[in-house]
């Protein structure tokens, strides 16, 4: 224990003063002079040597007197300066002793923290769970994972699947202890998606062979990744040319559900026989693929009408930038079973390659119906055919033209189809769209971006006349196609825009969202949601609206906010404060009728 300090004035106590030494003379250096010979001094000069002996002794007197002052003074301060000294080297003894104290204690319990790890994660309340609802936690963790890797192909973007992650969900819970490897192997859900690069030709087999082991015979999905001719192409000897014979790829897979596949070889489809056989194939519901948008224009020389023949159970198939050859296409081959056709054409046009017709001659029974164009459109004949249970087409603005040369002139027979949703950016598909309704009466719905300004003129046809459209769903609309649902016939001189509109869905853009005006809002309210007293008819003669959506950004200003919300409930939105939903009626209990793709 270190002894306390003792009060002490450290202060300094004496400060010395500088001692003077007289001028002389002879001190400025002539003095050497008389020195260095032995000659007779003058007497004047004995009596000036006597005066500097008589100086030279008053200083050595004044300086002895000076120097025992001195020392007293540093008597005076040698105690305290060793009580200071000691207390110092006391003090660092004792702070050294607790540096290596403190960390002796952090090392100690840096050592102890294994073991509370340990104690914790034996206590956890999921060691506790029953093994059928761990599983579930399980399942659910291997689909959020997989969905992370899926990508959305009935958008024009994102069309680029994630990179191939390292880690796989299942195979790090099955690591994580005995007791869970054992119920990740006698749970198949888990190893239900599997996905292989055949780049890596070494790992592939055993890969697959793990998931499909443990899948046993639950339905799988299966993405592979770099199809290439060089994973197959195995000569029998080093001095043939006969490639080996081996079993197709996915053999070991009991239930094939979904396969997807990505290529950038030109020659790469033309293994597809490899990677599975006729058997699997008829069990297959699902099937994508999927070409490198940078690969060489090129048409392989493959039919995939001939695999098709044995898909019986095919649901959807979805086809992005898959160029096809005409010359190998059987034409005869119809695929009654498929219900979903998603198609994103090649960047580059070629009159040799399969159009949208020979498509939807194969499967006339598809339901909804996904064709984006990604360059122009060659014409192609189409003979007389029905699609009767046709319901949705989805389509951005090249692939419009092509839709609206098929399904007009009554090339296609729909009656059941019932909405379309467009993907433009700013162009104006009025013209086409109302050719294509009057083809197809039995539209009724309609959602598209709003962001063009719409012209009507009494000579041009446009869709916003179109009688039968029932619901109308607009993001990024611009103030002109809010001031067009306004216009009454008597302000256009033509027939009234959409006179029957029962259920309306606008999303403002921003720049829209900048320039609205409360007089614009109440324009719109009046003339589609109020009803006059003469009849079941609004102000512009239209039949009232039975729901109004409106949607804007934050940045909207005070007065047409107060507006808005006089006249329509505001919807809590799930993005938050960036964006404001109001609804007419208020219905609390209904769901919210903004989808993502709509803000």
């Amino acid at each position: 224990m270190a002894t306390p300090i003792t009060s002490y004035d450290y202060r300094v106590a004496y400060t010395p003063p500088t001692p003077t030494l007289v001028d002389h003379p002879l001190q400025r250096g002539r003095d050497g002079e008389y020195l260095n010979n032995n000659r007779a001094l003058l007497p004047e000069e004995q009596t000036v040597l006597r005066q500097l002996l008589e100086s030279r002794r008053r200083q050595a007197v004044q300086l002895d007197a000076m120097l025992a002052e001195a020392s007293q003074a540093r008597s005076t301060l040698e105690e305290p300066y060793q009580d200071l000294k000691g207390h110092y080297e006391s003090m660092r003894c004792s702070y050294l002793v607790a540096q290596d104290y403190i960390e002796n204690i952090r090392q100690a319990r840096d050592s102890m923290q294994p073991a509370i790890e340990r104690l914790r994660s034996l206590l956890h309340p999921i060691r506790r769970y029953p093994q059928d609802i761990l599983s579930l936690i399980f399942v659910a963790a291997v689909e959020s994972n997989n969905s992370q890797d899926s990508y959305d192909t009935t958008e024009p973007k994102t069309l680029y699947p994630p990179r191939h992650r390292r880690r796989n969900t299942a195979l790090d819970i099955s690591q994580v202890c005995r007791a869970w490897r054992a119920l990740a192997h006698a749970t198949p859900e888990m190893w239900s998606t599997v996905r292989i690069c055949l780049r890596k030709s070494a790992s592939a087999a055993p890969w697959l062979k793990l998931f499909t082991g443990n899948a046993k015979a639950v339905p799988m999905k299966v993405i592979v990744t770099h199809l290439q001719p060089a994973y197959f192409n195995r000569r029998t000897s080093v001095d043939s040319d006969d490639e080996e014979k081996s079993t197709p790829l996915l053999a070991s897979v009991q239930r094939l559900h979904s396969l997807e596949i990505h290529y950038s070889h030109f020659r790469a489809l033309s293994y597809l026989s490899r990677l599975a056989n006729n058997a699997k194939l008829e069990e297959l519901n699902e099937l994508t693929i999927q070409n490198d948008p940078g690969m060489l224009p090129t048409i392989p020389e493959f039919d995939l009408s001939t695999p098709l023949r044995h898909t019986i159970n095919l649901k959807k198939l979805t086809l992005v930038y898959v160029c096809l050859g005409l010359s190998l296409h059987d034409a005869s081959v119809v695929l009654p079973s498929v219900t979903h056709l998603i198609i994103h054409t090649s960047f580059v046009p070629d009159s040799n390659c399969l159009v949208l017709p020979h498509y939807l001659a194969m499967f006339p029974f598809v339901q909804e119906l996904v064709y984006f164009q990604n360059e122009t459109a060659i014409p192609e004949s189409v003979v007389l055919m029905e699609m009767p249970h046709l319901r949705l087409i989805k389509t951005n603005f090249a692939g419009l033209s092509t839709i609206v040369a098929c399904f007009s002139a009554g090339r296609i027979l729909s009656p059941d189809l019932h909405t379309i949703r467009l993907t433009t950016e700013g162009q104006n598909p009025s013209s086409d769209l109302s050719t294509f309704f009057e083809a197809n009466p039995s539209i009724r719905c309609l959602e598209m971006p709003g962001d063009f300004c719409p012209t009507l003129t009494a000579s041009t046809p446009n869709l916003f006349h179109h009688s039968s459209l029932h619901t109308l769903s607009l993001w990024k609309a611009s103030l002109g196609c809010i001031q067009l649902l306004t216009t009454s016939d008597g302000d256009t001189g033509q027939a009234l825009v959409l006179p029957n509109l029962r259920i309306l869905r606008i999303t403002c853009s921003r720049s829209t969202t900048n320039v609205l005006t409360d007089q614009v809002f109440e324009s719109l309210y009046r003339n589609r949601c109020e009803v006059t007293t003469e009849g079941q008819l609004t102000n512009i003669g239209a039949k009232p609206l039975s729901q109004l959506w409106f949607m804007t950004h934050e940045a909207l200003q005070a007065g047409v906010r107060a507006t808005i919300e006089r006249r329509m409930a505001y919807v809590p939105h799930h993005r938050g404060g960036r964006l404001l939903a109001y609804r007419w009626p208020h219905k609390p209990a209904e769901d919210h009728p903004f989808d993502s793709n709509l803000c």
